[in-house]
């Protein structure tokens, strides 16, 4: 696995503090669902769900894996499509305790938008400050040119994860019990195996607080990870159900500075489809 040098100088988590210090130099994204984006949203927020830019792809088995991230040429259109500029820092957010955000964040990186955090604690955390909330449709940005400088080596497919060199982690990042029910829904890992010699970390335990649940901080991924046997130097593959809780493992590899991270795109639905054995 290629090591990923880019350093961002924007951080990657902010509170929602920070985002109101913010809000008037970076483009705010909520990534959730639509039903929840109309409900109420932060002022400002364009509202770009990480589905927009997935497509169900078939294997030669003739199975269709869902969820698959289009070439990155089409989302880099789409973001410009959607009004979002590359040369601008981004804040993205979710409901909160989801990988919703994580997700588009990842989505992102591919893009080479360094600039980009997320709000901790996602909408929830906004609400629960009291802080201004609107419920009508954002309004439409005009096009705007999105340059991109792509960075592939961020998603990995199952030939890159057959191809692992022994010294890789894989990490298995499904929880069997979803710590919020506005997440992504995902089958239960008890239900669908793991990759061999793969590592366990739910997503879960990345995460901590109630009502709200917030990213942890660094020291502590940091001893959660190494709980797991992962540590700052590994090359690790992070992977789920479809690839969408592993973006939040990704994300806290990220936070710890590790250089040699990736997320296996389509995860154990797509390595079933092409035969992958599980245990």
């Amino acid at each position: 696995m290629s090591s990923h040098s880019l350093t961002p100088t924007f951080p990657l988590l902010v509170s929602v503090q920070r985002l109101l210090i913010l809000k008037d130099q970076v483009q705010i994204i909520d990534a959730r669902d639509a039903d929840y984006f109309e409900k109420g949203h932060i002022p400002g927020a364009v509202h770009l769900p990480p589905a927009l830019f997935e497509r169900d792809e078939p294997v030669s088995s003739g199975i269709l894996v869902r969820r698959q991230l289009q070439s990155l040429e089409t989302v880099a259109k789409k973001m410009g499509d959607a009004g979002i500029r590359s040369d601008v820092p981004i804040i993205i957010y979710d409901q909160g305790g989801s990988y919703i955000a994580p997700r588009l964040w990842w989505i992102f990186q591919l893009l080479g938008h360094v600039e980009c955090a997320i709000l901790n604690g996602g909408y929830a955390s906004w609400a629960s400050e009291q802080q201004e909330v609107v419920d009508f449709a954002a309004a439409s940005l005009g096009p705007a040119t999105y340059s991109a400088s792509f960075q592939p080596g961020f998603r990995l497919d199952f030939s890159d994860v057959l191809a692992r060199a022994p010294a890789t982690v894989l990490c298995n990042t499904l929880s069997e019990f979803p710590f919020s029910e506005a997440s992504h829904p995902t089958p239960r890992s008890s239900t669908i195996g793991t990759i061999p010699g793969s590592v366990r970390l739910p997503y879960t335990q990345l995460l901590f607080g109630n009502p709200v649940p917030l990213i942890r901080r660094k020291f502590e991924v940091e001893a959660v990870f190494a709980a797991a046997g992962i540590h700052r130097g590994d090359s690790v593959i992070f992977f789920c159900a479809d690839g969408y809780s592993a973006t939040l493992g990704f994300f806290c590899s990220r936070l710890l500075g590790m250089r040699h991270a990736a997320v296996y795109d389509g995860s154990l639905e797509d390595w079933r489809a092409r035969g992958g054995d599980c245990e």
